[in-house]
């Protein structure tokens, strides 16, 4: 087990260092240039030449990458072009409330569309069935910023129920509550059309086992039956999808926290790129992939959790 965690954990900086080189590369090639974007357009000549040996931008690529990643192994991500900030404290300033809202969104997820799997399982070909998997294709086929508009039409400017910008202050816990509620539900209910899916198929793979026929046979109530021999062997590959989901609902924020006005990585990669701030971008997509592969191994590892049989080599 120890092996295994230590390997995973080397894969993890790999994957970081992997992700960091392509995207240092890819902006470099892509079109425009960034000395531009901070002096603007009309600036003469001269003084971009001399912004462009300030910030280093002269140098060949591979010295370039060089200075980065020893500035990146030491913790220094650089400063923002834009701002002039450094880009940890940025970062710093707007993970946790992407992090808050992806975690909500998961949680929402499973509350919702675990439990309603297993009933449509339970009542497989019923009308709760029937029902349960049209909404489900419904909500799955609709994008989570469609359903981030009309949740804000709806209860933000209709009815008026909940904030429309904005994430609330860290010192008001109401407030981040609040006003995290909808952005949870326009990226959770899509994500929760999934898990009732993907649980509904697992709990009827389980429930024609033989063993699930042997406690049947044996007298246990259908509850027991259901929740403690079915629903804990459904549920291992069911959190196999939960991590894959993870990277999408990160990936999703970005336009959540656009619709919601809210601040979080998703704003800040946005505006970093059309403003062309290199350091910016680096860290953020550096941050996202991280948290991606750490939540996907901290996945494999609940494994071993959920199901004694797992064995890790």
């Amino acid at each position: 087990m120890t092996k295994y965690i230590l390997l995973r954990v080397v894969y993890l900086f790999l994957t970081a260092f992997a992700v960091l080189t392509i995207v240092f590369f890819a902006l470099r090639v892509l079109p425009g240039d960034p000395v531009y974007a901070v002096l603007g357009g009309e600036a003469p000549p001269e003084i971009v030449e001399q912004t462009r040996h300030e910030l280093g931008f002269d140098r060949p690529l591979y010295e370039q990458f060089a200075i980065y990643l020893s500035s990146f192994i030491q913790g220094d991500l650089g400063v923002s072009l834009q701002s002039k900030r450094p880009v940890a404290e940025m970062i710093a300033m707007m993970l946790p409330h992407t992090v808050l809202l992806a975690l909500a969104a998961i949680a929402t997820g499973l509350i919702i569309g675990v439990p309603l799997g297993v009933m449509a399982a339970v009542k497989r070909n019923g009308w709760f069935d029937s029902l349960s998997r049209i909404i489900g294709v419904s909500f799955i086929a609709t994008p989570p910023f469609f359903v981030a508009i009309i949740l804000l039409l709806v209860f933000g400017f209709w009815i008026g129920a909940f904030p429309i910008v904005g994430a609330g202050e860290w010192n008001q816990p109401w407030d981040i509550l609040h006003a995290l509620i909808l952005p949870a539900l326009a990226l959770g209910i899509p994500k929760a059309a999934h898990m009732m899916r993907f649980t509904r198929s697992y709990m009827l793979e389980v429930l024609n086992e033989d063993y699930i026929r042997t406690a049947r046979a044996k007298g246990l109530r259908e509850r027991v039956v259901v929740f403690t021999h079915a629903l804990k062997n459904a549920l291992i590959p069911v959190v196999t999808i939960l991590g894959n989901q993870l990277g999408q609902v990160i990936g999703g924020a970005v336009l959540i926290e656009t619709v919601f006005t809210r601040p979080g990585m998703g704003r800040l990669v946005v505006e970093a790129i059309s403003g062309r701030d290199f350091p910016v971008v680096q860290g953020t997509i550096v941050v996202f992939s991280f948290f991606v592969a750490t939540s996907n191994m901290l996945v494999d590892l609940a494994y071993g959790l959920i199901d004694p049989r797992v064995r890790y080599r």
